[in-house]
C-alpha cells in the first residue's frame, strides 16, 4: 500500500497522495512497535490492552459507518455522540492505565500537517525510511516542507552493506584491533543520505526513523566526502580517523521509532506534581551467577574503578545529585523514588535481544543480602511510573547476531517512553569503559554550562570524542574511531534540558564574576589609600 502510494507521488507530486502514503506508513510502524511492545508485557496486561482495542475498534467503527451516510441532521448529531463516546472512553483508560495511550495511535495517526507544525523544531527535519522489494524511500519532512525520494541502490545490497559495517562494531572487545570500513560508510552515504540533501537546507537536527531492517546503522558515522588515498601514519592508533567528514559534523542526529515517539501525549498523560530537579545516578557491579547472562558477565569484568568515575565525574556536571551504589541500585529504589529526580543516569547492564524484544532488560541489585542481579523487563517498566525527563542507559548493549537487527532493538527504550519518560539515551554496543566516562562527562558538562538541549549535548559530545584520545595497554588510542562514539542512540523528545536551579545564562555569570571581583578591589584600593592618608 505504501509502495503503490509513493509511486503515484512520484508521477503527481500531490500532497495529498503523500500524506496517505505518511499516516499508511507511521500505521505500520505504530503497529510494529505494538507487537514487540506487547510481546514483553505480563499476561493480564495483554489482555487489558485487547479488550481496550477492541472497544475502541467498535465504537470508531460505529461512527466511520455513521459518517458514510447522508449528512443529515440525525447522522449529525449521533455522530458527534459517539465522538463524546469515544473521548471520554479514552479519557477512561488514560487516566486508569497512562501507558496504554500509545496504543490507541496505533488507530489514530497522525497527519503530516499536525506533525509538521506541532511535532517538528525549527531547523529540524524527520527522514522516515522505507523498504519495499529492491527500493528503499525516505520520506523528508520539515516544518515548511515534505517530499519523498526514491533512493538509488537495489536495496538488499545496501542493507548487506549495512551489516559488513556494522557487525564489527557490535562484536569488537579489544580496542587495540577495531575496524571500519571507510568506502562502505561512504557508499552508504551516497545511496542512503546524499540523494536527500537538497531537501535540507538550513537543516541543524535530523530526527531518523529507520525501517527495521537498517535500525542498526549508526547514520551519524556515514561519511560525506570520498576518502583520498594517502599515508594518514600517526603515533596515534586510529588517529586518522579524526580529519575523517562524518555526518555527526553536519546535523545532530535521534532516531525514533515513528512518529508517536516523538509526540508529547505519551508523556503528558503521567501527572508530574512535586517532580524533583535532581539527577539520580545508579551503578555498581553485584554479583552475577554464571547462569545469568554471558553479556551481564562481561559487563561484570569490566574496572569497577571506570565506572566509579563515570558517576563522580557526572554528579559534578550537575547542581544537584543523589547517588545509588551496589546494594542501593535496586528496581524498588528506582520506581519507588524516581518522582523526585529530573534526570535519571543507569550505569548498570541493560541487554537488548534483537530476536526477542521480551527478553531485554536492565539489570538491578536486589538487596543487600543476596547482593544477586535482577531483570526488570519490559512489562515491568511499561506498568511503571517514571514521570522524568531523561533515563540515560550508559552500559546498554545489543546482543549479537547483528543481522537479525530490527524494529525490536528500541523495543526497552520505547517501553521507557510508555512509562512516562520523555527521552532515552542508550547505546548499541559497550565500548570502553575510559571513553565512556569522558563522553558521559562531556554530554552533562555541555548541559550543565552550555545549556544545550539533550540532542546538540550529545553531539557535542560525539564531536569531543573526535578530538580526544586516552591509553590502553600503554598504547595511546584515538576515541575517533566511530566505535567509542557512534553507539549512543537518543529517541524520545529531543529539546530536553537540564534540571537546574539557575535561569542566568553562563555569560552572565562570568559577568557577574568580574564585576564582583572589580568592585572588592576598588574596595581593597580605597581603603589602602585610606590608610596611607593616615
Amino acid at each position: 500500500m505504501v509502495d503503490s502510494l509513493l509511486h503515484s507521488y512520484y508521477e503527481t507530486s500531490a500532497r495529498n497522495t503523500l500524506d496517505k502514503a505518511f499516516i499508511t506508513l507511521e500505521q505500520l510502524r505504530n503497529k510494529e512497535i505494538e507487537k514487540n511492545l506487547i510481546a514483553g508485557m505480563h499476561e493480564s496486561n495483554v489482555r487489558q490492552v485487547n479488550n481496550i482495542l477492541q472497544r475502541y475498534n467498535e465504537l470508531t467503527a460505529k461512527m466511520n459507518r455513521l459518517r458514510s451516510r447522508n449528512q443529515t441532521r440525525l447522522s449529525a448529531d449521533s455522530v458527534d455522540v459517539y465522538e463524546s463516546e469515544i473521548n471520554e472512553f479514552k479519557n477512561n483508560v488514560i487516566h486508569r492505565f497512562p501507558a496504554y495511550t500509545f496504543f490507541f495511535s496505533t488507530i489514530d495517526s497522525l497527519p503530516l500537517k499536525f506533525v509538521q507544525t506541532k511535532i517538528i523544531h525549527e531547523k529540524q527535519a524527520i527522514i522516515n525510511y522505507a523498504v519495499y522489494g529492491r527500493h528503499i524511500h525516505a520520506l523528508v519532512t520539515s516544518r515548511d516542507s515534505a517530499h519523498a525520494v526514491i533512493l538509488p541502490g537495489n536495496a538488499d545490497d545496501i542493507v548487506r552493506s549495512m551489516r559488513e559495517l556494522v557487525t564489527p562494531l557490535y562484536s569488537a572487545k579489544n580496542p587495540k584491533k577495531l575496524t571500519f570500513n571507510k568506502d562502505i560508510a561512504y557508499a552508504l552515504y551516497q545511496q542512503l543520505f546524499e540523494p536527500l540533501e537538497k531537501h535540507l537546507s538550513n537543516i541543524e537536527s535530523i530526527v531518523i526513523i529507520p525501517d527495521k531492517k537498517i535500525w542498526g546503522l549508526p547514520f551519524e558515522a556515514l561519511i560525506q566526502t570520498p576518502m583520498i588515498q594517502k599515508n594518514d601514519a600517526t603515533s596515534i592508533l586510529y588517529g586518522e580517523f579524526r580529519n575523517v567528514d562524518f555526518l555527526i559534523k553536519k546535523y545532530a542526529i535521534a532516531y525514533s521509532a515513528s512518529v508517536v515517539g516523538l509526540s508529547t501525549q505519551l508523556t503528558n498523560v503521567y501527572p508530574r506534581p512535586g517532580r524533583g530537579r535532581k539527577l539520580l545516578t545508579m551503578s555498581g557491579v553485584a554479583i552475577v551467577p554464571d547462569t545469568f547472562d554471558p553479556w551481564c558477565n562481561y559487563y561484570a569484568t569490566e574496572n569497577q574503578a571506570l565506572v566509579d568515575q563515570e558517576i563522580h565525574r557526572i554528579s559534578q556536571r550537575m547542581w544537584r545529585h543523589e547517588n545509588m551504589i551496589d546494594t542501593q541500585a535496586t528496581e524498588t529504589n528506582l520506581v519507588s523514588n524516581n518522582h523526585a529526580f529530573r534526570w535519571i543516569h543507569l550505569a548498570l547492564p541493560a541487554v537488548f535481544y534483537t530476536d526477542s524484544p521480551a527478553q531485554s532488560y536492565v539489570g538491578f541489585a536486589s538487596d543487600s543480602t543476596t547482593k544477586a542481579y535482577t531483570k526488570l523487563h519490559m512489562g515491568d517498566i511499561i506498568t511503571s511510573e517514571l514521570p522524568t525527563d531523561q533515563v540515560i542507559l550508559s552500559r546498554s548493549a545489543v546482543y549479537m547476531p547483528a543481522d537479525s537487527i530490527g524494529t525490536a532493538i528500541a523495543a526497552l527504550p520505547q517501553s521507557l517512553l510508555l512509562s512516562g519518560v520523555r527521552s532515552v539515551i542508550w547505546s548499541r554496543w559497550l565500548s570502553n569503559g575510559t571513553t565512556i566516562t569522558r563522553f558521559m562527562s562531556k554530554f552533562y558538562w555541555e548541559l550543565k554550562y552550555k545549556r544545550q538541549t539533550n540532542m546538540l549535548a550529545l553531539q557535542q559530545a560525539k564531536l569531543a570524542a573526535l578530538r580526544d584520545s586516552f591509553v590502553f595497554d600503554e598504547v595511546e588510542i584515538s576515541s575517533a574511531h566511530p566505535y567509542f562514539w557512534a553507539s549512543y542512540v537518543l529517541i524520545g523528545n529531543t529539546h530536553i534540558r537540564p534540571p537546574t536551579f539557575s535561569t542566568i545564562p553562563p555569560y552572565m555569570v562570568i559577568v557577574i564574576v568580574y564585576v564582583v571581583v572589580i568592585l572588592v578591589a576598588l574596595i581593597i584600593v580605597r581603603k589602602t589609600v585610606d590608610t596611607n592618608r593616615e
